[in-house]
């Protein structure tokens, strides 16, 4: 299916995933948002977002990213861009908070690198993929998760038929990612259970979730509780 699309990108009057000669809609989600965590605007997520309109088809793509000044660059990426700046989505929590938090608890500078990223960064975008549920304003009961550098190159349906139970659309599972087994400790804590792994003995973590906004706010009060009873703790 993948050969047609690259020989049509390769001819000269095709059209290409781009903001000056977009593609026509392959695939419809008008019901779904999509929500991705960008460091900041570059040339890929110009094509990641042409991409997704063209073969996800959202009513929306919201990020999240550090400034205003980079928001300004990601809506004029596309019409259905919408965007807003990290600090601000989640009262009290901020880069800087978080920072402060992991030095004050595990005397680790925050600021340190790791992969190219602040420690900070990274626990910071977790924070945020979690609180987007509660917290972007008129977000989609179902919504999609996306990381921003990550190109469809094909139609994509992430929903797949209606389960005769419950009426409900079923979720697609991609499988396929990495297993980091220092995850297992801190997934138990928080939830309980031990971590699942696919099938095939590889991960969930294929770079995008469909996420029911629902189940995620339950699984918020999950560890909220747990907080209060003091299951959970830092350090």
């Amino acid at each position: 299916y993948l050969v047609p699309h690259l020989l049509a990108w390769g001819h000269v009057a095709a059209c290409l995933p781009t903001g000056k000669t977009p593609c026509a809609q392959e695939m419809s989600h008008p019901d779904m948002d999509v929500v991705s965590i960008a460091v900041k605007p570059t040339c890929v997520t110009r094509l990641a977002i042409a991409a997704l309109n063209q073969y996800v088809g959202p009513r929306r793509i919201v990020f999240i990213t550090g400034t205003e000044a980079k928001c300004v660059k990601l809506r004029a990426m596309a019409s259905n861009v919408e965007c807003i700046p990290e600090d601000t989505l989640i009262p009290g929590v901020t880069k800087d908070a978080v920072e402060s938090a992991i030095r004050r608890n595990y005397g680790t500078d925050g600021t340190a690198r790791y992969l190219g990223r602040s420690i900070s960064g990274w626990y910071l975008q977790q924070l945020l993929k979690l609180g987007a549920a509660s917290h972007v304003p008129n977000l989609s009961s179902t919504f999609l998760v996306w990381d921003p550098d990550m190109i469809v190159l094909w139609p994509m349906r992430v929903l797949g038929p209606r389960s005769a139970r419950s009426g409900a659309p079923t979720v697609l599972r991609h499988v396929g990612g990495y297993v980091i087994h220092t995850y297992s400790e801190s997934y138990l804590r928080l939830t309980g259970e031990n971590m699942s792994f696919a099938p095939d003995g590889t991960s969930y973590v294929t770079h995008n979730m469909v996420i029911e906004r629902s189940f995620v706010e339950e699984m918020l009060e999950v560890f909220s509780r747990a907080w209060v009873d003091g299951k959970l703790s830092i350090g």
